[in-house]
């Protein structure tokens, strides 16, 4: 599913994660993604801070590497960095989100490796 789908009813709490809002205006709001939801390989233009509130979040350069975050946590993805994320089965997570500018996901296909070089 993407990312549109995963997240019910935020709350936006200031500033408009649609794409009315001003790119110099900050935005804020709880959600809500369904547990098992993999956003897969995506980025964002600005620059977001996430608090998990409820469930079990991960997020990382890929899947290898994703690390998990709780309740609790605080997460700063840097703008422009390609990553995944997404909430681990068993329970639905729930966050705070806060970002410097309109909220935005741009999915990244991951680079497949040419076989007959290795590359």
């Amino acid at each position: 599913p993407s990312a549109g789908d995963a997240l019910r009813r935020p709350i936006v709490l200031w500033g408009n994660k649609g794409n009315r809002s001003p790119k110099k205006l900050l935005c804020s709001f709880c959600g809500k993604v369904k547990a098992g939801t993999d956003h897969g390989m995506h980025v964002h233009s600005v620059e977001i801070t996430d608090v998990v509130i409820s469930g079990l979040w991960y997020a990382g350069a890929d899947m290898a590497s994703a690390k998990n975050f709780g309740p609790g946590s605080v997460i700063v993805i840097p703008a422009g960095w390609v990553h995944v994320s997404g909430c681990r089965p068993g329970s639905d997570c729930v966050f705070y989100h806060e970002g410097k500018g309109k909220f935005d996901f741009k999915p990244v296909r991951p680079k497949i490796l040419d076989q007959k070089s290795g590359n």
